[in-house]
């Protein structure tokens, strides 16, 4: 699951969306035949820091789990991710009231990266391209938020 707090009109809100657990698995299982299937979430959650009331404010188009995210002002953008169909190259931004935009894909899917948002642009690092990939990548991208039709660009490879 991924979480940021977003502004809203009357302050501020917690957004928790996707996730996965293994909501079958017995008591102290130690093997994937014990876990059970892993599932995936797909809601987008709200909660109010205030009292801690929770609500689902709507859902993404599809399930996700092990996504990078960012946050500025009253939207949170995820990308990449995983979900039970294999590792993602989406990536979507999400408002305070639940309502979600796609933006461009990733030039690959991508799991488990580091994001961050600067200056209007997302910069997303790292990562690992398959479930069977052994090794992380050193890719790194940036989207320009003021041309987003332009895609995303790759940067020199990170050192290491």
């Amino acid at each position: 699951m991924v979480a940021s707090v977003v502004r809203t009109a009357d302050g501020a809100r917690i957004l928790a969306i996707g996730g996965a657990n293994f909501p079958n698995a017995k008591p102290g299982a130690k093997t994937p035949a014990e876990r059970g299937a892993k599932v995936f979430y797909d809601e987008i959650l709200s909660i109010n820091p205030a009292d801690g009331s929770c609500s689902v404010l709507a859902k993404l188009p599809y399930p996700i789990g092990y996504a990078a995210h960012t946050t500025k002002g009253c939207c949170m953008v995820i990308a990449g991710g995983c979900n039970m169909e294999g590792h993602l190259a989406t990536v979507t931004r999400i408002k305070a009231d639940g309502s979600s935009e796609v933006l461009p894909a990733l030039p690959t899917t991508i799991a488990y990266p580091a994001f961050v948002q600067v200056k209007g642009k997302l910069y997303v690092f790292g990562g690992q391209e398959k479930a069977e990939s052994v090794t992380c990548l050193s890719s790194s991208y940036v989207l320009d938020l003021k041309n987003p039709a332009a895609g995303w660009k790759e940067l020199a490879p990170m050192p290491g």
